[in-house]
């Protein structure tokens, strides 16, 4: 849903780019993809479920049955059973042309009140995915797209991509039912990257439309700009 002006006003801090920019490049977007109608879907608020992929033993498939992204402590996690020391927010965003780049972002809310946005971004070091404002993005050689989905023929469904690919894993952490959120950038199985106590399973990211949501469109787009 487009915030509106009092929504925008909690959301001043976050803002470093011009509207018209942010337009401009939205509408570079839609050159790009073809006519604003067909690729609309990109433009609206999703959740993210996840799933094992088919290659996971079935046992971990069933793990993540009614798994989801969440958010806690600028790190994305896969949350696979309840958590029940506080519930966390869960990823809510969609794609976003990235301020002066020739690619998509993506941002998600991080609250409900006030509904302010973060990009996601892939730390290149611990090659965990996390999220904060354009200037925490912008930093450490920080990997800030292209997003984009690769939608599955046998089911429709469209799944997260980064750097064109599902290079998505889930990693077991300390805290039963959290699993961090990792991507596998250099496809060796984030060798040196984890912990061998912890298990690690590849994922799918599908992405879970927000019913009765709508386009987030020009004042919207300002929103996630620092």
């Amino acid at each position: 849903m487009v915030l509106s002006l009092i929504a925008l006003a909690a959301t001043v801090p976050l803002i470093a780019t011009s509207t018209l920019s942010l337009q401009d490049q939205a509408q570079r977007q839609q050159d790009q993809h073809g006519s604003g109608a067909s690729e609309s879907w990109r433009t609206l608020k999703h959740h993210l479920k996840v799933r094992a992929s088919a290659r996971a033993p079935f046992d971990e498939r069933m793990l993540f049955m009614t798994a989801r992204v969440v958010l806690r402590d600028g790190f994305l996690y896969v949350e696979v059973e309840p958590w029940d020391e506080s519930p966390l927010h869960p990823f809510t965003g969609y794609f976003l042309p990235y301020p002066e780049k020739g690619y998509d972002g993506l941002v998600t809310t991080i609250s409900k009140d006030p509904p302010m946005l973060n990009w996601v971004y892939l730390d290149p070091v611990s090659l965990r995915i996390r999220h904060g404002t354009r200037a925490v993005a912008d930093s450490d050689d920080n990997v800030t797209g292209p997003f984009d989905v690769k939608t599955v023929s046998a089911t429709g469904d469209r799944c997260t991509t980064l750097e064109g690919w599902q290079g998505f894993i889930a990693t077991e952490t300390d805290e039963p039912g959290l699993w961090a959120l990792m991507f596998d950038r250099n496809d060796d199985g984030l060798k040196g990257k984890v912990d061998s106590r912890f298990r690690t399973v590849e994922i799918e990211l599908v992405r879970e439309q927000i019913e009765g949501d709508e386009p987030q469109v020009s004042v919207t787009r300002t929103a996630a700009s620092s």
